[in-house]
């Protein structure tokens, strides 16, 4: 498929539609002279694309002038050309020219017109080529409300966000530094590739090619003759490229922007571009990494260097301390140069990043000669423009492959292969691509995507907390069940039946209505059951609710009116009571500190059902506690407690609120606290991250990539 549309015109009568010619307005008609009877070829797509069919004569000296001012303000364009389709005579006599010129009207009048037959007859080739540029057509996007505050609301939660399009690439990082895609005090640095061989010809392909969304592949990109490498400006992403050569060597640059967009792959100015903080873009390069690494979280290893270790200028701060802190025992001077240090490494902390973008041509020769280069590529850039519908998923694949989560977001047919790669794949369009995308937004705005994001939370969040409600819930009531067998003892039918049917299964359907939480949290929830956080959740509950029903049960044996099982009855006696009485109120402080998680969903009480049935169900295990006689007390068979010792029913209600109490503490102060995931950490003891963009990641700041990979020189001095 081509980067372009293209479309034939006839102005001969006999062509109209019937109805049209009895339409009195057409019938009034003027056309224009010399253009009766005749046929015309009218192009559309990428103005690089379009300026190759174009013939020289006909575009202005200041194209690519206009088109970078164009694309630097964010405005989409697409260029128009055209031309009249000439007759067989005319066609023969221009192909025997070497010399081609452009027909004037006259000359057109003269010439007999071609057939609307014939001209459907002649190949697309022959009809889009030495076109008349006709000029620029501009659309604006106005950025939907809110999508700012989307992109800052994910950088908050160091949540990466990468934009990938089929658009040009001055527009694509126009639209990302007004989303905050990429901030406005950061310079962007464009990705190019020079290949050397040993049968290489001079000459450049554009990589602004037009590979628009959904309309070309890579074949589309054609080699342009090295006298028109001039037209093709400084930034529009040239790549040398020529026949495939026996040999192929592969080097990669990032060149600069400028303030107003342009990139010298030779030069580059000393003015800052938008940072007040810097005197000269040399010391932005010196210091800044690439901006899509600043969401990496890089958890300390076992036995390496911390990050601020290997980080190249927290290495060099550290380093310079620590010899100048050997070196002299001043007290005073050692502390000036820690404060020093500090002010360093925070001063490098909050220093701009550098947003790097990427031509979808650039980046797949990337891919083949530079895979290592395009791996630390797709982790650092922020901006993939003029990308294929291939590319996009095979860039979704390949992050994949590297341990990233990734969602997509895409409106278009030529998304559906991203969206279907992609772990999450929302659909903004109700068209083709809810069709690959498993998410459908009925709006189309990217907002969805923190909906998504704090309804998945919160339903794993939840979906554990139930699971390990139910867990709870079997080990409290197999706790009571083995308590009482030692003493020769077992619960009732109508209380195995009260617990499981009336406070487990209310409980169970009402403890997962709590909504998420209005704040996307910057930490994830936990992946797994099998981890040290919901394993010491349930283990420590565990505990605490046999030692609170073995104290209730000591104390109950202390009493004076106390006999072991006086009625020798398998159930009716005050060990089963007691049992049972504080077990009721065990299901219900289990459920209360595994329904709290202030990261991920709302408070508690927002779930009015929840706590409308938690007050029922206190309210009947407190009735049951004060009152065994009468019906409740015949149905569960239990044993009456001697009204006149009030102390004895105090010191009950006082082990139960005792245990709510250390129930919530343990679960919210000891197993959500950030101590004990410091303690989980050490004893772990991790030696290697899980994920490999980590790595990739960690080699890009490390190792300076970008400072070995920037395209920057001082003007020479006059």
């Amino acid at each position: 498929q081509q980067p372009m549309v293209s479309s034939l015109v006839s102005t001969d009568t006999s062509m109209s539609d019937t109805r049209e010619t009895k339409n009195k307005a057409n019938k009034r008609r003027r056309r224009p002279r010399g253009c009766r009877g005749h046929v015309f070829v009218y192009v559309k797509g990428a103005p690089e694309k379009v300026l190759t069919l174009c013939h020289k004569s006909t575009v202005p000296s200041d194209f690519h002038d206009r088109l970078n001012a164009f694309t630097h303000k964010g405005l989409r364009v697409l260029a128009v050309a055209g031309a009249r389709v000439p007759s067989s005579a005319a066609a023969k006599r221009k192909n025997q020219r070497s010399d081609v010129c452009v027909p004037s009207s006259s000359a057109a009048a003269m010439e007999k017109p071609i057939s609307w037959t014939k001209a459907k007859a002649i190949p697309r080739e022959e009809l889009e080529k030495d076109l008349i540029f006709l000029g620029f057509t501009l659309f604006e996007n106005h950025m939907i409300p809110g999508t700012k505050q989307v992109i800052d609301t994910l950088s908050r939660a160091h949540i990466r966000t990468m934009m990938i399009t089929g658009d040009n690439i001055r527009t694509a990082c126009s639209v990302a530094k007004q989303c905050n895609i990429i901030p406005r005090n950061c310079p962007v640095a464009q990705a190019h590739i020079t290949l050397h061989g040993d049968k290489f010809n001079d000459g450049f392909i554009d990589g602004d090619a037009e590979v628009g969304d959904a309309e070309v592949d890579d074949s589309s990109v054609t080699p342009t003759p090295p006298e028109e490498a001039s037209l093709l400006g400084s930034c529009n992403g040239d790549v040398v490229f020529m026949n495939p050569p026996a040999r192929v060597e592969a080097s990669l640059s990032l060149v600069p922007w400028s303030e107003e967009g342009s990139a010298t792959p030779h030069h580059a100015t000393a003015a800052d571009s938008g940072n007040n903080e810097h005197d000269s873009r040399e010391e932005v390069m010196a210091m800044a990494e690439p901006h899509g690494v600043a969401f990496t979280t890089f958890r300390p290893l076992h036995g390496a260097k911390k990050e601020k270790v290997w980080r190249p200028m927290l290495r060099e701060f550290n380093n310079t301390w620590k010899r100048n802190r050997h070196s002299d025992n001043n007290t005073r001077r050692h502390n000036g140069q820690k404060q020093q240090k500090s002010k360093m490494v925070e001063a490098f902390m909050t220093a701009p990043r550098l947003g790097i973008a990427v031509n979808g041509p650039d980046l797949a020769l990337i891919r083949e000669h530079m895979y290592e280069d395009y791996l630390r590529l797709i982790v650092s850039a922020s901006v993939l423009a003029r990308t294929t519908p291939d590319q996009k998923t095979q860039v979704v694949e390949d992050l994949a492959a590297m341990g990233y989560c990734v969602g997509m977001c895409g409106d278009g047919a030529n998304d559906c292969g991203a969206l279907k790669a992609a772990h999450v794949g929302v659909s903004l369009s109700e068209a083709d691509a809810s069709v690959a995308a498993p998410f459908t937004s009925s709006v189309q705005s990217i907002a969805c995507v923190l909906d998504l994001l704090k309804e998945g939370r919160c339903a794993l969040v939840t979906s554990f907390s139930c699971f390990k409600f139910m867990a709870m819930y079997s080990f409290i009531e197999f706790a009571s069940v083995c308590i009482l067998y030692f003493y020769g003892l077992n619960l009732g039918d109508w209380q195995f039946l009260y617990v499981d049917l009336f406070v487990i299964l209310s409980i169970a359907a009402t403890m997962g209505k709590t909504g998420p939480s209005e704040v996307l949290g910057r930490h994830r929830p936990p992946g797994s059951l099998m981890t040290a956080f919901v394993i010491v959740s349930i283990v420590g509950q565990i505990v605490i609710q046999v030692v609170f029903q073995l104290g209730a049960l000591f104390y109950t044996t202390y009493q004076p009116w106390f006999e072991y099982n006086h009625h020798r009855n398998e159930i009716k006696s005050y060990e089963n009571t007691i049992v049972f009485l504080v077990a009721n109120f065990q299901y219900l402080w289990a459920a209360i500190a595994f329904s709290v998680s202030k990261s991920y969903r709302r408070p508690i009480y927002t779930n009015s059902i929840f706590v409308l049935n938690i007050v029922v169900l206190l309210a009947l295990s407190a009735i049951i506690l004060f009152i065994q006689r009468g019906f409740l007390g015949k149905v569960f068979e239990l044993e009456v407690i001697p009204t006149h010792n009030t102390s004895y029913i105090v010191g009950v209600c006082g082990f139960v609120f005792a245990n709510c109490i250390v129930s919530y503490c343990f679960q919210q102060f000891v197993v959500g606290s950030n101590w004990f995931n410091s303690i989980v950490r050490v004893m772990r003891r991790k030696k290697k991250y899980k994920n490999s963009y980590k790595y990739i990641a960690m080699d890009v700041i490390e190792n300076l990539w970008i400072q070995k990979h920037i395209a920057i020189h001082s003007e020479p001095e006059a």
